[in-house]
């Protein structure tokens, strides 16, 4: 078990309950303001890339220090790998992070009038293989980038989610036309 701060012990239920509520506020913020940019028009790029990374950081201070702030498969599996959780826990952190993702799309669904000319969702540019290989290369460096920070004892603490929520992100993100790929900041 893990320690906070304070003299109570963190139990797997709170680390999985915060990986939830942290998973699903990471997912509406970052799939809503696109659904807001691409059917009103009105956040902006820039808009969007700050959205993207301050809900991270902002997840990651509030519930972090309880369930290690993953909201995301891949970097769970990541952290079970260098055992910085358990193999046990790693399930139901995932399975969290899924039931999450899914609360967050059904409440964007209900809360947008979503039809097939204001889909807002990721189109591969290029070939099944192009976006492959990109997923795999934006994927390393986002999880090199999160075990070299999170699991380095040298690393600085207090800025380690600041540094994570800088990576970029190629493939996550989108801008007004759906098709085009950019950076998250």
């Amino acid at each position: 078990m893990q320690r906070c701060s304070s003299n109570h012990t963190i139990t797997l239920i709170q680390k999985v309950v915060a990986e939830f509520i942290g998973t699903y506020f990471v997912i509406f913020a970052r799939c809503g303001v696109i659904a807001v940019n691409k059917i009103y028009g009105s956040v902006t790029f820039p808009g969007i890339c700050i959205t993207w990374g301050l809900i991270v950081m902002v997840m990651c201070y509030f519930v972090g220090h309880i369930s290690g702030g993953h909201f995301n498969p891949a970097v769970t599996i990541t952290w079970a790998i260098f055992r910085r959780i358990s193999i046990k826990e790693a399930p139901l952190y995932i399975l969290a992070q899924l039931f999450a993702s899914i609360l967050a799309s059904g409440t964007l669904s209900l809360m947008f009038e979503i039809t097939s000319e204001t889909y807002f969702g990721t189109v591969p540019v290029g070939s099944n293989a192009q976006s492959l290989v990109l997923e795999i290369i934006t994927s390393f460096l986002l999880l090199f980038v999160v075990s070299a920070i999170s699991t380095d004892e040298r690393a600085v603490s207090t800025q380690q989610y600041l540094f994570i929520c800088m990576c970029p992100r190629a493939y996550e993100c989108t801008c007004n036309d759906s098709k085009v790929n950019i950076l998250d900041v």
